[in-house]
């Protein structure tokens, strides 16, 4: 983690500070992700072109004084046409919906946060307005 963070912003390791460990999280693909919340010290806005396309910030008392849009994407689940309708309750009418998935996105200037970056910096925001603030379970979604 910190050695990623060395690499695509070229900074040293006595640049950042941990600050705490966020919930974990499912993340893109499904993996697991732990996100911790850092400051950095002396940044002067370099980054690996080769790892990323362009960085940028935003003030936090801009995040904080904003809700973000927030979406609601409805997943579902598709069966093959040999599943054993007929083995089950409802059949074909069962709902196999899932439960949906919220997502947020942030605007500041011409940028936009959102998906899994949203999705984190929307916890650390609730975790600054409300201190106790606890997720229902070690892993949130």
């Amino acid at each position: 983690m910190i050695r990623e963070l060395q690499e695509e912003l070229l900074i040293s390791r006595d640049q950042i500070t941990l600050l705490k460990k966020l919930p974990k999280l499912i993340g893109p693909g499904g993996a697991i992700v732990t996100p911790y919340i850092g400051m950095l010290h002396q940044y002067d806005g370099s980054f690996d072109h080769s790892e990323s396309a362009h960085i940028f910030t935003v003030p936090l008392s801009v995040l904080l004084s904003q809700e973000p849009k927030v979406y609601l994407s409805q997943n579902s689940r598709v069966l093959p046409d040999s599943f054993p309708f007929d083995k089950i309750q409802g059949g074909k009418s069962y709902p196999y919906l899932m439960p949906a998935d919220e997502i947020r996105f942030y605007e500041y200037q011409d940028k936009v946060i959102w998906g899994f970056t949203a999705k984190v910096t929307y916890i650390l925001l609730q975790l600054l307005r409300n201190p106790t603030f606890q997720s229902d379970s070690n892993v949130l979604i």
